[in-house]
């Protein structure tokens, strides 16, 4: 499973809940990614993270 966290700037928040879950169970793709447009990357490098259950 592929799981994406995202916060305002992906400064502290993404990337601790992205290491703290990498660490608890590595049979999953984690990545973290800011909403500010100063932070966010190409839309089509995120997308393949996202899932809608």
């Amino acid at each position: 499973m592929k799981i994406l966290f995202l916060c305002i700037a992906n400064l502290q928040r993404s990337k601790t809940a992205e290491e703290l879950f990498r660490a608890a169970n590595k049979n999953h793709q984690y990545k973290s990614e800011g909403l500010s447009e100063k932070y966010v990357k190409k839309a089509s490098s995120i997308s393949q993270f996202l899932y809608i259950h």
